[in-house]
Formats: C-alpha cells, sequence, structure tokens
C-alpha cells in the first residue's frame, strides 16, 4: 500500500445537518486504508448543528470561515496534507470503494476527474432525466462537477486553486484553466457518487438552475462564451420578442415562439442522443425550456446588479 496515494477528502458544508452524516459514514466504510486518507469539513458558518455533528467524524473541522463555496474549498485545500485532493458535496453518499478506484485512477497517470453525480433508487422524474444526461465510460470532459472532483495536489496549486470570486460554475473554471495547462480532464464512472439534495419540482429545478446560472453571468463578463451562455443569450432575445409580440404584433410573437421551441428541442434532442436517452426525449425538451428561462433570469439579475451597484 506504499504506492498508494495520500488522499484527503474535503467538504463545504452550510446547513446539511440532513445529508453530511450519511456522506461521513460512507467515507468511514471505505475501504481504503484509515492512514491513507484524512477527512477535512470547511465549514460557512452553520447553524443547524451540522458543524458539531462533523466533528465526530472528520479529522479536521474549519469553522466559521466566509465567502464563495470556491474559498471554502479552497482554505481546504490549503490545510490537506494529501497527494490527492478529493472534492465532495455534503449533500452526497459514495460506495465503499470510492477511495480505492480513485487511487487505482491516480496511479494510472490521472490528475484531473471524477464523475457526473448520480441519484438515489428514490428519485424523482426531474432527478431521473436530468442527471441520466451522463456517459457511462472512461472520457476526455470539459469539465467535471465540484461535487465530486479529483485533482492531484501539484496540479491544484500550480493553477492556485478554484477562483474564488466565483459564485458558482468554480468546476468548470478550474477544469477549463487545468486543461489549457496541458492536464487531461476524464470522466470514469468507477468513482461515481450519489447526490441526495435534488430538485424535486420545477420551481426547485429552476431555483437550482438560476444558481448555477450566476457563475455563466460572471463568465460572460470576461468574454468566456461557451454554448449554454450562447444559447441562453438567444433564448432571452426571443423570449424578449415573445413578450413584445403578445403585447404589440401576433406575427413577431409566433415567429419568436417558433425560434425558442426549436432552440429547446435541439437541445433536448441533441442531449438525448448524446447520452442515448432517447425514451426520455420530450422530458428532456420539457425541462430544457425552464432550464434556459432559469438561466436568462439569472442572466438578467447579474445585469441589474452591474448596472445598480
Amino acid at each position: 500500500m506504499n504506492s498508494f496515494p495520500f488522499i484527503s477528502v474535503i467538504i463545504p458544508n452550510y446547513n446539511e445537518i440532513q445529508y453530511i452524516e450519511n456522506l461521513l459514514l460512507s467515507l468511514k466504510n471505505q475501504k481504503y486504508a484509515k492512514d491513507l486518507f484524512e477527512i477535512i469539513v470547511a465549514d460557512n458558518g452553520s447553524t443547524d448543528g451540522s458543524h458539531e455533528k462533523a466533528k465526530q467524524y472528520a479529522d479536521k473541522i474549519l469553522a466559521n470561515l466566509v465567502g464563495t463555496v470556491a474559498r471554502i474549498r479552497n482554505i481546504g485545500a490549503q490545510h490537506a496534507e494529501g497527494d490527492l485532493f478529493a472534492f465532495i458535496d455534503a449533500d452526497c453518499t459514495v460506495e465503499s470503494d470510492w477511495l480505492m478506484n480513485a487511487s487505482f485512477l491516480y496511479n494510472q497517470g490521472y490528475r484531473v476527474f471524477g464523475c457526473k453525480v448520480d441519484v438515489p433508487v428514490d428519485a424523482g422524474w426531474i432527478e431521473q432525466t436530468w442527471f441520466s444526461q451522463r456517459h457511462n465510460d472512461d472520457r476526455q470532459v470539459p469539465y467535471i462537477n465540484s461535487a465530486n472532483l479529483f485533482i492531484g495536489r501539484d496540479a491544484f496549486f500550480n493553477i492556485n486553486g478554484f477562483r474564488d470570486d466565483l459564485v458558482s460554475g468554480e468546476d468548470w473554471d478550474i477544469c477549463d484553466r487545468l486543461a489549457k495547462r496541458g492536464y487531461s480532464v476524464r470522466s470514469n464512472p468507477a468513482v461515481k457518487v450519489i447526490h441526495m439534495k435534488n430538485p424535486k419540482n420545477i420551481i426547485a429545478f429552476m431555483k437550482r438552475e438560476i444558481w448555477h446560472g450566476v457563475g455563466g453571468f460572471q463568465s460572460l463578463k470576461k468574454g468566456d462564451l461557451d454554448k449554454v451562455t450562447i444559447s441562453t443569450l438567444i433564448f432571452l432575445f426571443f423570449t424578449i420578442f415573445q413578450i413584445i409580440g403578445l403585447v404589440f404584433h401576433k406575427q413577431i410573437f409566433i415567429l419568436s415562439s417558433i425560434i425558442v421551441v426549436i432552440l429547446v428541442s435541439l437541445a433536448g434532442s441533441y442531449n438525448a442522443f448524446r447520452y442515448k436517452i432517447c425514451n426520455k426525449l420530450i422530458v428532456l425538451i420539457f425541462l430544457y425550456y425552464f432550464y434556459f428561462l432559469a438561466r436568462s433570469i439569472s442572466m438578467l439579475y447579474g445585469y441589474k446588479k452591474l448596472l445598480f451597484k
């Protein structure tokens, strides 16, 4: 076991009393040698008792931290001793071979890797549809979600960690910067995790995407136009024309509505075929409408803050 890496599991926490104990218990039940990993909980000022609960299991507790989740993760990394950092959210759980499989990948030369989160067995229709958009094989990808992201220590500090000014989207940003430094970003289902706190209805789904969209707006401000940002701008533009047309001109409303339908249909169809979930095509198209609507709201909110700050 001497050739196996020492792994630092870094968990940002804010009022996750409902979930964090299950995660910590799943980490304590790892098949990986107990002296080859540490559990670090970086707490962002929790008031629900989750900080106290974490003390029963974690090796290090960093309390009363302030800032974005990116900053909280960075502070956790600064206190970590591992060769490999495992970033995971407090509302997840892992299989008993999660760290063992991660160590195998690390020894094969992987330095930036992980896997999109999976859903629990009792997941609702939104969870089952939205989170089925994932590959189930080993491949290079643009980014890994920071709810389940492994980064080698040297790679992490070579780029100074996460951008702690980003409210969201810090995972996309760090993977993008690592890729530009020559690191291969890999997705591998051997290190999948289960995400427990997923949206159960459309309102919760939109709230989640509005929050994620704030990071997209910050990327837009610095000139990074990815596919999601471009698609959101198109959706927002023609949704505004829908409203104008509804009030002033029927033909403008019809034309803009057709374009919006085409956009969400293309997004849903592309991902249905890409991830081989064609049986969920109609529901996926339906969800993409609310996805782009939520992202548009976050963009408008971002512009409002920019104009009136």
